[in-house]
């Protein structure tokens, strides 16, 4: 029996969801509520594709469709809301052996490509994988060019003392300075106007440095309020009651990621912020059972230098791209939507 493909409608929010409980590619940004925030953010049309064996769900790929005049593109994520991966998650249910585990895989993408060249026939489309998805031979038999990226994960196992312990010496000297400091400061974890207050400071950072800002503002604010209690979690430290830094993250359940957020703070305060920031957010993460602490993207070498102090491994995963023939002078265009997805 062959995959056939559905594309769901939010009167399956139910179905879709259920099955990511089943899927250990799934990621916050996958359920049901988030890809509609996303689409309404990112000026897309989301297409929620699900693949079935009889009844049976194989997978999900969420997919979002751009138009430019007459030409349109897709993506997973979306462009311009620093979504890190999305992409495809499969329904996984016992150990099946590789062949099976193979088989329904291409079968699903073969699925989906059909549809998406059928549905929406675009000039361009990428898809980021998520972590842990080692398999993705599947996109380039479907044309697509594969590219390994890179993000930085550090494991929680072990406990706060374990943990820190993996910390370079400079990272455990500024915390200790800061946890010994004389300042009046306090770290909590706040509701919505704690996002707009974090994404602030971000936008406010990159104007100074002459960077353009993409994500809308009150982003963050909207899907916080989308998904359930705990699953976007902003974090602000003030001085004095000034909020001199923040950080967002998301809970996906085993790994809590630092998002948004840990920007340069104020030249006047006197305290190692955003390491006091990231250690709240793992102590936290310890406290709920969370396993790993994702320090979010790992291409940018001046940025890799500090996150490299956590005492993080490499974590792989793939970028898929695929263009239309004849279009080699869109494809910075398109590139460009893409940018800072």
């Amino acid at each position: 029996m062959s995959i056939e493909i559905e594309c769901v409608g939010t009167d399956r929010h139910e179905e879709w969801d259920s099955a990511l409980e089943h899927s250990p590619h799934a990621t916050v940004f996958h359920r049901c509520a988030a890809l509609e925030q996303l689409a309404a953010d990112s000026g897309t049309e989301i297409h929620r594709l699900m693949g079935f064996k009889g009844q049976e769900p194989i997978g999900v790929l969420p997919v979002f469709e751009l138009r430019k005049g007459p030409f349109s593109a897709v993506f997973s994520p979306p462009p311009n809301l620093w979504i890190p991966r999305l992409g495809p998650a499969f329904v996984v249910r016992g150990d099946p052996k590789q062949r099976k585990r193979e088989r329904r895989r291409q079968g699903f993408i073969d699925a989906a490509f059909e549809y998406i060249e059928d549905t929406i026939d675009p000039k361009y489309l990428r898809v980021r994988s998520p972590t842990g998805l080692n398999d993705v031979r599947q996109f380039k038999w479907n044309g697509c060019t594969v590219r390994p990226e890179y993000t930085y994960v550090t494991d929680l196992s072990g406990g706060k003392d374990a943990v820190r312990d993996r910390f370079t010496s400079e990272a455990r000297r500024r915390l200790r300075i800061g946890q010994e400091s004389e300042s009046e400061y306090t770290i909590s974890e706040e509701g919505l106007d704690a996002t707009e207050t974090v994404m602030h400071h971000v936008e406010s950072r990159y104007n100074e440095q002459g960077e353009p800002f993409p994500v809308p503002t009150g982003f963050p604010g909207r899907l916080y309020e989308a998904l359930q209690p705990g699953q976007i979690r902003p974090y602000v430290l003030r001085v004095d009651g000034d909020v001199v830094g923040g950080h967002i993250y998301y809970d996906d359940g085993d790994t809590i990621s630092g998002w948004l957020g840990n920007v340069k703070p104020p030249d006047h305060v006197d305290l190692p912020v955003n390491e006091l920031l990231i250690w709240r957010g793992i102590t936290d993460a310890i406290e709920r059972g969370r396993t790993a602490y994702e320090l979010v993207g790992a291409g940018d070498p001046r940025l890799n230098r500090y996150k490299l102090h956590f005492g993080p491994e490499l974590t792989g995963f793939y970028s898929m791209e695929r263009s239309g023939a004849g279009i080699d002078s869109l494809l910075q265009l398109y590139r460009w939507f893409a940018q800072y997805s």
